[in-house]
């Protein structure tokens, strides 16, 4: 599988692991998604601004060696903190 970027007006804001280019737009285009993207906003950027405007535009792209190396970093640590979580429960 492959690791795909969003970006919106030219700042990488989301990454996710797929098959192809193709399923990956698919889900990163979807409404609930771009929803979210105008709701949340940009760690580092101006409090109450949105990652996406609504009109800005959007690309989905095979992600950057470093952008994969991040995505890989953070996916490891979800990974720990859920099976903590997980033994802390059935402890």
């Amino acid at each position: 599988m492959t690791i795909y970027t969003v970006e919106v007006g030219d700042r990488p804001v989301a990454a996710m692991q797929s098959t192809s280019l193709g399923e990956a737009e698919e889900f990163l285009r979807s409404d609930a998604f771009l929803n979210d993207l105008t709701i949340y906003e940009m760690k580092g950027g101006e409090p109450g601004e949105p990652m996406w405007d609504g009109e800005a535009e959007i690309l989905v792209r095979e992600s950057f060696p470093e952008e994969v190396a991040v995505w890989e970093r953070i996916r490891a640590k979800a990974f720990a903190m859920a099976r903590r979580t997980l033994m802390a429960r059935i402890s």
